[in-house]
């Protein structure tokens, strides 16, 4: 059974975030659109598919924008940012033993460390301070050291987990100011992302979008 036309315009837009919010907002030549959509489609079709688009249109104008969703979301999180930080790339398997030994010298001096298992290497982001400590219990499991690192850290109210295109936006707006992140973790509504220290002006101007 043949997909209905305008079934088939609105799974496209709907499935391609840009697209809609152009839309939303005006941007799209909506014929253009059709032909793309239907390249190879009659001009019977591509009319046809043109006035679905239009329908779609005005039922997104009336919606309010998730993008406007995230940005408010975004103005009330709080940024906290640490320097001096350096991230470890260890072989993988290690002793859990030895690791919790590292976290409680770290968590005796007030610092904390974060633990990224992976499967083929495990990744350790602390403070540089802590240099004599990794050497300590990881004499020669080190594979990777990256220094003068900044550890950004966004905590959001929570909602964020309930927001579709959350992560994405954030890191969007990061990596159009041409940042690349070195490490990033997820948890429970708070981003932790691991920056050069000469990307950090840049990084808190992305976290800030405007309203």
């Amino acid at each position: 059974m043949a997909i209905p036309l305008s079934r088939t315009v609105e799974r496209y837009i709907r499935t391609h975030a840009g697209i809609a919010e152009c839309l939303r907002l005006g941007l799209l030549n909506q014929r253009a659109l059709a032909r793309h959509i239907f390249p190879k489609g009659s001009d019977l079709d591509i009319s046809a598919a043109q006035m679905a688009i239009g329908r779609l249109s005005r039922r997104l104008i009336r919606s309010e924008s998730q993008e406007e969703k995230i940005r408010r979301e975004m103005l009330k999180a709080r940024v906290l940012t640490r320097s001096n930080m350096m991230s470890v790339e260890l072989r993988a398997p290690l002793p859990l033993e030895k690791i919790a030994d590292l976290q409680g010298e770290i968590t005796a001096k007030d610092d904390d460390l974060t633990v990224i298992h992976g499967t083929r290497n495990v990744t350790l982001i602390l403070g540089q301070e802590h240099r004599d400590a990794l050497r300590k219990f990881f004499p020669r499991a080190v594979q990777e050291v990256r220094q003068d690192l900044v550890k950004v850290q966004v905590l959001t109210s929570g909602k964020s987990k309930e927001m579709r295109g959350f992560s994405a936006f954030l890191y969007a707006q990061i990596s159009a100011v041409g940042i690349n992140l070195i490490q990033e973790l997820t948890c429970s509504g708070e981003y932790l992302l691991l920056i050069e220290e000469k990307d950090l002006e840049s990084c808190l101007q992305a976290l800030r979008p405007r309203k």
